[in-house]
């Protein structure tokens, strides 16, 4: 099998890290896909686009990311875009979110230096910010009332078909509410980086909570099988298909 570290780019921005290109080979290999969210919505003007004439949930508990999300549906004119402004989590009211974006705090320093030292963490973000003294655990920045998976679904009458879930390391637990509500999507895409070891959640827990499903790894080009998980901690996008694509499938 591939290295799955091969042309992996640690960079967030989803035009260089191959996360556009893999939808649209989706679209591809799907081209009736219907029903769409995106849990962690901000900036997802790109999907919007893609499925102009489709149904859209997209969940996004910060007010600004979302107006924003809701001014470009209007100057669009797009129809069946739905916002959804709580936070999702499947057994609480509410969540108090950090400033980075998650609902974990961070390890301590100490911790977090002995993973990356260890090679437990591969991250030239996480290295950059502690080698110069600017790491932080981060503080408390908003609180958000929640939805959980199973009444989202219901709220907006979509078995969707197509997931996006970036969440700052709460994607496994949400994922794990939808398939126990027997929620089945073709693809779910999520995002597994350095926020999942202050999660505490590790890439073989989110294999085994998804055991009929394939996971591949994305980079610029393609996508790449991966059939073990792999106990580092690095910057990167998954699709989990329920379909076998093959070992590798080139964008």
């Amino acid at each position: 099998m591939p290295n799955p570290f091969e042309g992996i780019v640690l960079d967030s921005r989803p035009m260089f890290n191959g996360e556009y290109r893999a939808f649209i080979k989706v679209l591809q290999l799907m081209p009736r896909l219907d029903g769409f969210f995106s849990i962690g919505a901000r900036e997802d003007n790109f999907y919007l686009d893609m499925l102009y004439d489709k149904k859209c949930v997209l969940v996004e508990p910060d007010d600004k990311s979302a107006d924003e999300l809701q001014k470009y549906i209007t100057n669009c004119a797009f129809q069946d875009k739905y916002i959804e402004r709580n936070g999702i989590h499947p057994s609480s009211s509410s969540i108090s979110v950090t400033q980075y974006g998650s609902i974990f705090p961070r390890k301590s320093l100490s911790e977090t230096k002995q993973a990356l030292d260890s090679g437990l963490i591969i991250c030239p973000y996480t290295k950059h910010d502690i080698d110069r003294g600017s790491w932080q655990q981060g503080s408390q920045m908003f609180a958000s009332a929640c939805i959980t998976p199973k009444n989202l679904i219901e709220k907006y009458n979509i078995q969707p078909e197509f997931i996006k879930i970036d969440v700052e390391g709460a994607e496994k637990m949400i994922i794990e509410s939808l398939i126990s509500s027997q929620i089945l999507p073709s693809f779910i895409q999520y995002e597994y980086g350095v926020t999942w070891f202050h999660a505490g959640v590790s890439m073989e827990s989110m294999f085994s909570c998804m055991p009929n499903y394939y996971h591949y790894i994305l980079s610029p080009a393609k996508m790449t099988y991966v059939a073990k998980p792999i106990p580092q901690y690095f910057y990167g996008n998954f699709i989990a298909s329920r379909f076998f694509l093959g070992e590798e499938v080139i964008f």
